[in-house]
């Protein structure tokens, strides 16, 4: 992600100068994500965050995110996050996307849902984000990831081994 598109709605309960730093900070991040960079989970959140993620269950601690995030880097071949709007507020930001992922078996999924990251526009790094999405979309991304990948190497995972 070069740019934030024009079509991204943001809708801000912060300052001017709040909402521009928000919106460089995403764009660092996805772009980041999109790039697949093995640092992303120790720049992108703190040390001590947690991520709900459905079909999985939550990840405690930057280890067992960048956990995860090595394992998806290893089973997409690419990662389009399509950001349809962004709600900015003092403790959160609510983002809607759809993520169309290239397994690198060449199957594709296409995730429509909601991602809440736990930060404000002070903080540089998340404290912990939420995945709101439909779980049989969740649960076929990740069974196509293992198919890839292997398993996913996070306590949480268990249930899906």
């Amino acid at each position: 992600m070069s740019q934030i598109p024009d079509h991204v709605q943001f809708v801000s309960e912060v300052s001017p100068a709040e909402l521009e730093a928000t919106k460089k900070w995403i764009l660092v991040n996805f772009t980041a994500y999109e790039k697949k960079d093995p640092d992303f989970a120790a720049n992108f959140f703190e040390p001590n965050a947690t991520a709900d993620v459905p079909g999985l269950g939550r990840l405690n601690g930057t280890q067992e995110i960048a956990k995860f995030f090595e394992w998806t880097f290893n089973a997409v071949q690419t990662a389009k996050p399509d950001v349809k709007s962004v709600k900015v507020t003092p403790t959160h930001l609510a983002v809607e996307l759809k993520m169309t992922s290239t397994f690198k078996n060449g199957a594709v999924t296409a995730i429509d849902g909601n991602l809440t990251l736990y930060r404000s526009p002070q903080d540089t790094k998340a404290k912990g984000f939420q995945m709101e999405v439909a779980l049989p979309d969740m649960t076929m991304y990740l069974r196509q990831g293992i198919s890839v990948a292997g398993p996913i190497l996070v306590p949480a995972a268990v249930s899906l081994q």
